[in-house]
C-alpha cells in the first residue's frame, strides 16, 4: 500500500508510536505530519511539520507535490533518518 503513495501524511494526536512516519520515510516517501508527539520526534527535520488541527494539511500536501525542490530534499533526509530507528520483529 505504501509503495503506491506519493506522500505520507498523518495528523492528529495518535501517532502510532511514530511507526507511520518511520514506515513512510523507509519507503522513500516525504512525510507531512503535525507538530508534537511521537510523529514529530521520528520524522524530525526530514518532514514537513504543520500545526495539529490546522487546515494547512492539504496546502502542505500541495506544497510537497508541487515544489520541485522540497520533495528531493525530504526523501533522502527521511530515508537517512529512518535508519536511526529500529523496531523488534
Amino acid at each position: 500500500m505504501l509503495g503506491i503513495k506519493k506522500i505520507g501524511a498523518r495528523f492528529g494526536g495518535f501517532g502510532g508510536f511514530g511507526l507511520p512516519a518511520r514506515q513512510a520515510t523507509a519507503c522513500a516517501m516525504p512525510v507531512i505530519t503535525s507538530r508534537g508527539g511521537a510523529l514529530e520526534k521520528i520524522a524530525g527535520n526530514a518532514s514537513l511539520l504543520v500545526d495539529s488541527g490546522s487546515c494547512g494539511s492539504s496546502e502542505s500536501a500541495g506544497t510537497v507535490l508541487g515544489n520541485s525542490g522540497l520533495r528531493p530534499r525530504l526523501v533522502p533526509a527521511g530515508f537517512k533518518r529512518s535508519t536511526r530507528f529500529s523496531f523488534p520483529t
